[in-house]
């Protein structure tokens, strides 16, 4: 663990240098090795390339230092392993050396302090959509649902209630819901789905944000035959019985 630019020896008169964390030597050599990449020495005066151990971050594979993958960390020197995260948690890069890097995943929220767990599900109606250790999940949109499903991770699995259509947000932010006009309907929880118009000869009177086509009724004059088209009354239908005869 000393070295000299000659032998050490009281006869020689040159003194003997510990050589520094990250290199070792052995005895009497002239000049310290570095260790490996990605490994150091616990402290100075090191012997042997055996007293090398990998970094934080790292743990040794084959005998070389590789990297913790994401959802790892190893933090000390000489790690064997390289921890797991706890469960619904990841970190940001490889490498990490701390648990405390392991971030709630999208999706998953922090948990309060008297939980056995770091993080717990978004609920229904909500979402997170980075990873960090957020406190709460962000709310739906007005008029909007994730239809029970928790965990959501986008704003994206708020979806518009029926009787209300889709308006993107700008530059990436949260999406409106709108209500239907007058005369038209949605009746599906979705997004890609705007309104409907009413059936022919019929009306919303003046009502919106209709969530069903039974909402339009017939105009006067008309009436519903078989549960789909507005009928004049006057129209010769076979088996006509639903109207009586028009004044």
């Amino acid at each position: 663990g000393d070295w000299s630019s000659d032998v050490c020896s009281p006869i020689s008169g040159h003194s003997c240098v510990a050589c520094a964390i990250g290199t070792f030597s052995q005895e009497n050599v002239a000049d310290c090795e570095q260790c490996p990449q990605d490994s150091t020495t616990k402290s100075d005066a090191a012997v042997n390339k055996q007293d090398c151990l990998c970094v934080k971050g790292y743990t040794v594979r084959k005998g070389i230092c590789k990297m913790c993958d994401r959802g790892y960390f190893a933090d000390s020197l000489g790690s064997r392993r390289c921890d797991i995260c706890e469960q619904n948690t990841n970190t940001p890069d490889k490498g990490s050396t701390s648990k405390a890097e392991c971030e709630c995943n999208p999706g998953y929220m922090l948990a309060p302090n008297s939980s056995a767990v770091q993080c717990s599900v978004c609920p229904a109606n909500s979402y997170k959509q980075s990873s960090g250790d957020a406190k709460t999940c962000t709310a739906c949109p007005a008029h909007s649902s994730t239809t029970g499903v928790t965990g959501a991770a986008s704003v994206a699995a708020c979806l518009c209630d029926p009787g209300f259509y889709f308006v993107a947000g700008q530059d990436g932010g949260a999406h409106t819901c709108v209500a239907c006009g007058v005369d038209t309907y949605k009746d599906t929880y979705r997004n890609d789905k705007a309104c409907q118009s009413c059936r022919e000869h019929s009306s919303s009177e003046g009502k919106t944000n209709l969530k069903s086509v039974d909402g339009c009724l017939c105009k006067a004059g008309f009436f519903l035959y078989k549960s789909r088209i507005c009928e004049a009354c006057n129209s010769v239908i076979t088996k006509l019985t639903n109207c009586g005869e028009c004044e």
